[in-house]
């Protein structure tokens, strides 16, 4: 244990030590216009990424498989790993940035952004309470309740079950919803309130694990698992794979594979299937014919869709170069935030990051809210707020993820709770801030009613 000990200070000190005579070799031979070095920067995200993780060992990854921390892991091996050494191999293929003659700035931002993060994460002060809530009251009374409300705003939504089956995963009928009940409070509600039914599923399955005399089967977590997702259709990708997270998370705490990486390549198969998914959604229906061809067109290596795709969701250093090109930028933060705020956000629309950013890219047409959260915080502070605010990303991230931990084994439903929260903040890392906003806004009601389910049951048991 000492050797190990006196070992890794050692093994960190020799990355680091390459990582500066590579910086310095790049310092000699950049130039920005005539000699770029593109690839080099590139190698050096990938070489930030291990001296980061050789220097910090409150991040190793978990022994399970699903877990906060591994997750967040996943979304920095794509950002620092994945995507440069895909960008090293086919290209760069983000269409706005072709232009840019170098990166040396952006992967200065992205490696900041990380060893910030890795700095909040390992030196977060925030612990959970050393209360200890125990098993979740009455599960399966609040578990049908989640149900009737989940069933209720579906049908309000939506119209009618057989709407929901046939259209909530396209993209044409969610926007017709929306707009049936726009400015309508109750259509607010009804789309709030569809969230629940998934969380009744999670709440039905702990009580019926709770009433077991063994440990359950596979095929019994599996019957559970399609229940819960067949209520989670959306043409919104992360409405439906964020809770299917958090309830792998609590199914498979006891499940430590020994071959992880295995498990990592899977996953980006995932992502492969999960890109996919962005064809099929803009469909007015599904025809097995339409897929077919879709999934051809997907795949054509002419049209590139595939790399393009995972550079422009997972991460390149290339999505941050349209905002360092703003001179005298306007302060973007707050309405960023308040963007999705029904009523209250329409007044900041025009001054938000993201209305900014598709400006940049000339994309007016079509809104899209996802805008690098480094890139943003570097539009608005600087290098100095790119550090602060992943500095502290790092720390709340590891308090979602001490919460997780705590729970995981005598509270599963707080558990999930915790574990969708944190993949709802993966949008600070992912995403944006008017995705993380909108997220809270629409999705995360029932996680956070269980949270205050279980501190209310405390507090009632400390009172007697």
């Amino acid at each position: 244990m000492l050797m190990l000990f006196v070992r890794r200070p050692l093994l960190a000190a020799g990355w680091w030590a390459l990582f500066v005579v590579v910086m310095i070799g790049i310092a000699c031979l950049h130039n920005p216009i005539f000699n770029p070095c593109t690839s080099a920067l590139l190698f050096l995200l990938i070489l930030g990424w291990k001296c980061t993780l050789v220097t910090f060992p409150s991040l190793d990854d978990d022994a399970p498989l699903m877990t906060p921390k591994n997750g967040v892991l996943f979304i920095w091996l794509c950002k620092l790993v994945i995507i440069p050494a895909e960008i090293l191999w086919v290209g760069n293929h983000i269409s706005f940035s072709e232009t840019v003659s170098s990166i040396a700035l952006e992967c200065s931002i992205i490696l900041t952004s990380f060893v910030f993060f890795a700095l909040g994460w390992h030196h977060s002060p925030l612990l959970p309470s050393q209360a200890l809530w125990h098993s979740f009251p009455h599960p399966a009374r609040y578990g049908w309740l989640y149900l009737i409300i989940g069933f209720t705003s579906i049908v309000l939504f939506y119209g009618s079950f057989s709407s929901y089956w046939t259209g909530a995963l396209f993209t044409y009928t969610t926007h017709e919803a929306i707009e049936n009940l726009k400015g309508n409070f109750i259509g607010v509600l009804a789309n709030i309130g569809q969230r629940f039914g998934f969380w009744g599923i999670v709440l039905l399955w702990y009580s019926y694990n709770v009433r077991q005399s063994r440990r359950l089967k596979w095929l019994e977590h599996l019957v559970f698992l399609l229940l819960a997702f067949t209520l989670t259709f959306s043409s919104n990708r992360a409405n439906m794979a964020f809770p299917i997270l958090a309830f792998l998370g609590v199914i498979l705490v006891y499940f430590q594979p020994k071959r992880k990486w295995i498990f990592k390549i899977l996953g980006i198969g995932l992502i492969f299937l999960v890109l996919f998914y962005g064809h099929l959604r803009v469909q007015p229906s599904l025809d097995t014919e339409q897929v077919a061809l879709l999934f051809d067109h997907y795949t054509d290596a002419d049209n590139n869709y595939l790399e393009y795709a995972s550079q422009l969701y997972l991460g390149s250093p290339y999505q941050l170069s349209p905002l360092l090109s703003v001179e005298n930028p306007p302060f973007t933060l707050v309405a960023s935030l308040l963007e999705p705020v029904p009523v209250l956000g329409k007044a900041f629309r025009e001054e938000s990051g993201p209305f900014l950013y598709n400006s940049l890219i000339n994309n007016l047409q079509a809104q899209d809210k996802v805008i690098p959260v480094a890139g943003e915080l570097y539009l608005n502070g600087g290098m100095l707020l790119v550090a602060i605010g992943h500095f502290l990303i790092g720390i709340i991230y590891r308090w979602l993820d001490r919460l997780f931990q705590k729970y995981r084994f005598t509270n599963p439903p707080l558990a999930a709770a915790y574990f969708y929260l944190s993949t709802l903040f993966a949008a600070t890392l992912l995403l944006s801030l008017t995705v993380l906003s909108q997220f809270v806004l629409f999705n995360a009601a029932p996680a956070l009613l269980i949270i205050t389910i279980n501190w209310w049951q405390m507090r009632k048991g400390y009172s007697t």
